[in-house]
Order: structure tokens, then sequence, then C-alpha cells
């Protein structure tokens, strides 16, 4: 062997051995990647999906919310929930409108609504003990409630327990506004009071009947005239009958 000499070796291989792993790992790579970005586009069309119709959910809520809450307001109505385990109250935008005050999100306390609640018509504190205690499970009374400019509205509420057998009693109901029926009322029987004093005192004899015959309004002289007891000239009495 010569000093200073090197010796060299070649290996001859086909270029589809030499490049076979890297393409597979390469393709591997590929295959995973699509893979991965195919499943990542199906979640994210459908987490869009789904955000498109729980949107569309929200906003059919929303416009059906909005024409109840108009269609209350419209009827001088609210809505109300009362959960007597916690001593607090839920009242609908319409419930605050009806009562000139500000709509809240925030439950009413017992207390709340307590002080809006004339002491004379409806002890509130004996009526929660006695739906808490099972004695009644609806409720259906008129009272008054004072408005948030200082007058008293009567209010007729209606509520039924909603699950009689639950630990926790919910009572949920309407409360309609009946202020103004209750003034047509007192108005129509003032001037109902005044007719009758007007006609009792006409000097001549005075009776109306309807197309039926029957009394419908008499005065003292048409008994006297009649030769009929003052309670015979009585209202539906048909005519030509004592």
């Amino acid at each position: 062997m010569t000093s200073g000499r090197t010796a060299a070796a070649a290996v001859l291989m086909p270029e589809s051995a030499i490049f076979a792993e890297w393409k597979k790992a390469v393709s591997l790579n590929i295959t995973l990647y699509v893979l991965t970005a195919g499943l990542l586009l199906l979640l994210l069309a459908a987490y869009y999906a789904q955000a498109y119709r729980a949107e569309n959910a929200d906003l059919l809520f929303l416009q059906a919310q909005d024409r109840t809450d108009l269609a209350l307001m419209r009827g001088r109505c609210g809505l109300w929930d009362w959960d007597l385990a916690r001593g607090s109250m839920f009242w609908s935008p319409s419930m605050y409108q009806m009562l000139g005050y500000h709509p809240s999100e925030r439950m009413l306390s017992f207390g709340d609504i307590q002080a809006l609640v004339h002491p004379d018509d409806v002890d509130l504190f004996a009526l929660a003990n006695r739906i808490a205690a099972r004695e009644i499970d609806h409720v259906d009374h008129e009272f008054r409630m004072r408005h948030a400019d200082g007058r008293d509205v009567i209010i007729r509420a209606r509520a039924q327990v909603l699950d009689e057998d639950a630990a926790d009693v919910h009572l949920i109901g309407i409360a309609v506004d009946v202020t103004e029926h209750y003034r047509l009322a007192i108005r129509s029987e003032e001037a109902d009071q005044r007719l009758r004093t007007a006609i009792d005192n006409i000097p001549e004899s005075f009776v109306l009947w309807d197309a039926r015959d029957r009394l419908v309004l008499s005065n003292a002289r048409f008994a006297e005239f009649s030769g009929l007891a003052p309670g015979d000239a009585l209202p539906a009495r048909r005519a030509g009958r004592t």
C-alpha cells in the first residue's frame, strides 16, 4: 500500500429507492394535513350553521317577546312570577308600564311589592303563608296599587301555583288594570241615580216598558195611578201583571 493514497467506494442505487421513504413520509403528512383541514372545515361549518340557527332562534324569540309585550301593554295587562321560597317576584315590562315605573331586569323583593299594595285591600304575608301551607293553589283578587304619580290603580290579579308538588312554590299569573272599568261603573251608577231622582220628581205618572212589555223604570205617581203597591212596580215585571 503506497503512502499518501486514498481509497473511495461508490454505490449505485435507483433514484426511486433513495426518495421512497421521504415520499412516503411526505405523503403521510399531506394526508394527515388534508384530513385535519377537512375536519376543521366541517367543524367550522357546523359551528357557523349552529350559530346561525341560534341567532335566528334568538331573533324569533325576541320578536315574539316584543309582540307579547306590545299586546300586554295595549291590553293594560302585566305578567308576574312570584317565587315564594326566595321572596322575590318577576314583572314583565308591561307590568312596570301599567304602574308608571321604568322596567327593570332585577327581581323585586317582597318588601318592594308590599310597599305598592294598599294595606286595606290585601295582606301579602297572609296570602303567601296560605299558599306555602298548600291551603290554596290559586289567587283571584282585586286590590289597589300605588302608581308612580301617586294615584291608586285598581288591579285584578289572577294566578295559579305552577307545580303543587314542587318544593319551591312558584305562583305565575296575570294582572289587569280595571281602574277605568270601575270609574265607568261609578259614573253609570251616578247617572242612573240622577235619572231616577229626576223621574221621581216628575208630578205626572211616568213608566217605561221595553220591547217585550217588561217594566224598565217608573215613578211613585205611576204606582199610585195604577193602584199598585210600591213593591209591585218592579223592573222586569210584564205589563198588565201585578
